[in-house]
């Protein structure tokens, strides 16, 4: 076995030097290894909002004025038109942006031409308020209180228009006696009441 491979030299020589032609010959380049960005990427979801710096829109101011002159011309033009209920409420509108004292008188006039006792007590107790010493407000404000069978309601008027006529109570009770013969027969035991009330 020693004189078989000792007598091949060539083929031993040949495998060595082969050997180390694959052992000395260029290398494959070595690849380089990125690690990945370990940082969190972040989507428009995780984004932050931007605080708004722009200013806040203040309501616009309303022009009370202008919307009563609105209402007046539709109270006119319904007037016109014989449509009375609708001018009433066009003129009490107009009444609750500029509380003024034609416009009290105006507005309570139509509301009892159409019947409309809502409105009417309404405007009957702003214009009161504008003139507390106003005896036809305080009057309509009893009336529309009497028809709607109210007698509670009605006293504290019925006590002011006495006691506050000029020519002392007792004319003031006899006015008030005049007033109350001008409701409905059906509201006579309700005048009634309220004339033992006054006494």
């Amino acid at each position: 076995m020693h004189q078989l491979w000792t007598g091949v030299p060539g083929l031993a020589l040949c495998g060595a030097l082969a050997l180390g032609g694959c052992a000395t010959g260029a290398r494959a380049p070595e690849r380089t290894h990125i690690e990945p960005d370990l940082a969190p990427v972040t989507t428009p979801t995780d984004a932050v909002p931007l605080a708004d710096t722009s200013p806040a829109r203040q309501p616009q101011p309303i022009d009370r004025q202008a919307a009563a002159t609105y209402h007046i011309l539709v109270g006119e033009l319904a007037v016109r038109r014989n449509q009375t209920e609708v001018a009433a409420r066009a003129f009490l509108a107009a009444l609750r942006s500029v509380p003024d004292l034609d416009l009290a008188m105006r507005a309570t006039q139509l509301a009892l031409q159409a019947g409309d006792d809502v409105a009417a007590l309404e405007a009957a107790n702003i214009w009161l308020q504008l003139d507390p010493n106003d005896g036809d407000a305080r009057e309509v404000i009893l009336r529309v209180h009497l028809i709607n069978d109210r007698v509670d309601e009605a006293l504290p008027q019925a006590l002011a228009v006495v006691d506050g006529h000029a020519a002392g109570a007792e004319e003031g009770f006899r006015h008030l006696g005049l007033l109350l013969a001008r409701v409905p027969a059906r509201l006579g035991p309700s005048a009634l009441a309220l004339m033992e009330r006054v006494r």
